[in-house]
């Protein structure tokens, strides 16, 4: 029995798209990869380095992420991660969740399926990923505003519950992303989201 050809993802730039406005900043997220398992993290904005994460695959146990700040302060997250590379766990130094982000790829066709729960002081952000349109040749697609895109599964576009487009993930080359996303979200929840991208099967 042969099988269903799968679709292939296609960024397309040309089109408006929100994510192009004052209300948004842009960061870059790279992974270096290290021997026996281990990647690098870095989160930054315009070549200023902010955060740092360093991550080990674990044999016994779920690898986990550790993640500072590049100029040294008492600030410090975890991030679990878990069910196979497809759900990741960010905690504050107390142990208190800040995200979850589940990571899931659809069947038949080179995209997945986000949903991320950021929890704030005084209120909880469900995300989901936007579904890309069909082309006239069939192929999928999202509209990223005129941004730079290479095509990739890891690209995706996160939408709040009224469907406004409010964080977007781009690879730009390899180990490389870039995530537009509204000045409401903290760096630390961009940058999960990133390294969530980069690690999700």
């Amino acid at each position: 029995m042969s099988r269903a050809p799968r679709r292939r993802f296609v960024p397309q730039v040309s089109q408006e798209s929100n994510l192009v406005t004052n209300e948004y900043e842009t960061f870059c997220v790279k992974r270096v990869r290290k021997a026996f398992g281990i990647s690098h993290f870095t989160f930054s904005k315009n070549d200023n380095v902010i955060f740092v994460g360093t991550y080990q695959s674990g044999m016994f146990k779920d690898p986990s992420i550790h993640i500072e700040r590049a100029v040294y302060d008492d600030t410090k997250f975890d991030m679990l991660v878990k069910d196979r590379n497809s759900v990741f766990e960010t905690y504050d130094r107390n142990k208190v969740m800040i995200s979850r982000i589940s990571v899931n790829r659809l069947s038949g066709i080179c995209i997945r399926s986000w949903s991320a729960t950021l929890v704030k002081t005084d209120k909880t952000i469900n995300l989901t990923s936007k579904q890309p349109s069909i082309n006239e040749n069939g192929q999928l697609e999202l509209f990223f505003g005129g941004k730079m895109t290479v095509t990739s599964v890891k690209n995706c576009i996160l939408i709040d519950d009224s469907e406004f487009e409010v964080i977007g993930v781009r690879k730009i080359e390899k180990d490389t992303l870039e995530i537009d996303g509204r000045t409401d979200f903290s760096s630390i929840d961009l940058f999960s989201i990133g390294v969530a991208s980069f690690l999700s099967n």
